[in-house]
C-alpha cells in the first residue's frame, strides 16, 4: 500500500521554470485527496509560488496533505490555518 508520493517540480511535473499544466495541478490535488504528496525541488518557495501553487484549487484538507520541499529539501513547508507555513529551515 503506498503511504504517501513525491515528485520533483522541474522537468518531472512542469518543464524548467514553467508553470504546471492544468490537467497535472488537477491530478495532484486528485492524489492529496487521497494521501500525502510532497513536491520538492532545487528552486526556492517564490519558484514554487510561480510554477505550481497559482495552479492548484482544492480544500484545505487536500491542501494540508500537500508537503513543499524547496532548495533541495533544506526548508520544508506545509499549509496551516489557511497559508503556507515554514516548518524547518
Amino acid at each position: 500500500m503506498i503511504s504517501a508520493i513525491a515528485f520533483d517540480l522541474d522537468d518531472t511535473l512542469a518543464p524548467s521554470k514553467s508553470k504546471v499544466p492544468d490537467e497535472l495541478a488537477h491530478l495532484l490535488m486528485e492524489m492529496a485527496s487521497r494521501m500525502p504528496v510532497c513536491v520538492i525541488s532545487g528552486g526556492r518557495f517564490e519558484q514554487f509560488d510561480t510554477q505550481l501553487l497559482g495552479s492548484l484549487s482544492g480544500t484545505p484538507e487536500e491542501f494540508a496533505n500537500l508537503h513543499l520541499m524547496p532548495t533541495c529539501g533544506t526548508k520544508y513547508f506545509t499549509y496551516q490555518a489557511g497559508r503556507w507555513q515554514m516548518v524547518y529551515a
